[in-house]
């Protein structure tokens, strides 16, 4: 990486013995789904992820009931269209079989008290999907949520592709008509622990998030070590239909050291590939940047 996000040690070992899990549609009946979102703005993307969500109930197996919430914080001139969006949707008897709640939240957008809210308002047999409203998902993605969680034993955090900025993918993968996972349209995020499924009960167990974390990050890696220091199993694998999409990544400066270090580092790895931001370095410099040159290039652009 450009810059470190957070501090790494890599073991290679052999793969343990195979282990095979049957999967039936018992293992799915009565299951409950809840999508929890916290959000503040970001009205265009929500509503292409609302329009995701519903896609994906029309196609979900029987027996299996999805729920949407919405943690919505503050009021800000895009608060009214959300609210209209989220009761137009209510009333389409199309959505009839996707339930979409929303909680409001007063005060400065935290990730980690939205969630905490989301979820003290499900039930304590109810499976959870902690998402962010830049995924795209689909049905299969959800299958394997379902699949990949064991309540009472096993917790699931998925490794999703995240797309790069358009304006740093090469022209002839930019214009495809469907999106294709390359080393030049986005990149694993390996390092990454926001996206979870687990169940209430077992999400009560750890503790829940810190909530005296504010702003970006952080409060994903804290829940997760916290899972990791327990008996459940925690079952990590790449889903190549759970994709991020690209977005500005703002770092408010304010933010505590660590945070705004991983915050910068995200920020540098998901603009572009290292080929790509080579590419549009040299060609937008006479002479080759010093290190300082090219990060001061790089955050300065408005990607």
């Amino acid at each position: 990486m450009t810059v470190p996000v957070r501090r790494h040690a890599y073991i290679q070992r052999p793969f343990g013995p195979l282990q095979l899990r049957l999967a039936t549609k018992d293992m799915e009946s009565s299951t409950k789904l809840v999508f929890i979102v916290p959000l503040s703005g970001r009205f265009a993307t929500f509503e292409r992820f609302l329009s995701n969500y519903h896609f994906v109930c029309d196609k979900i197996s029987e027996g299996v009931s999805l729920q949407l919430i919405v943690v919505y914080f503050g009021s800000n001139e895009e608060k009214d269209k959300f609210m209209s969006l989220v009761t137009s949707a209510r009333r389409d008897s199309l959505y009839s079989s996707c339930q979409v709640n929303v909680v409001q939240v007063e005060g400065e957008f935290s990730r980690g008290i939205g969630l905490e809210t989301g979820i003290s308002a499900c039930g304590e047999h109810d499976l959870l999907f902690l998402v962010d409203v830049d995924i795209v998902f689909s049905p299969a993605a959800i299958q394997r949520i379902l699949h990949n969680t064991i309540q009472g034993t096993q917790v699931y955090f998925p490794i999703v592709f995240s797309e790069y900025s358009k304006e740093l993918i090469p022209e002839p993968l930019k214009d495809a008509e469907s999106f294709q996972i390359t080393s030049d349209t986005g990149y694993w995020r390996e390092f990454g622990f926001g996206i979870a499924a687990f169940f209430k009960s077992d999400f009560k167990k750890v503790g829940g998030f810190d909530v005296s974390i504010r702003g970006w990050g952080k409060e994903d890696v804290a829940l997760f070590d916290k899972f990791l220091k327990t008996n459940l199993t925690v079952f990590r694998g790449p889903d190549p239909e759970l994709l991020h999409m690209y977005h500005p990544v703002h770092c408010a400066p304010d933010l505590p050291r660590a945070q705004h270090d991983m915050c910068l580092g995200s920020q540098a790895t998901t603009l572009g590939s290292t080929s790509s931001l080579l590419s549009f370095i040299f060609k937008n410099h006479e002479k080759a940047p010093t290190l300082n040159e090219i990060y001061k290039f790089l955050f300065a652009h408005k990607f």
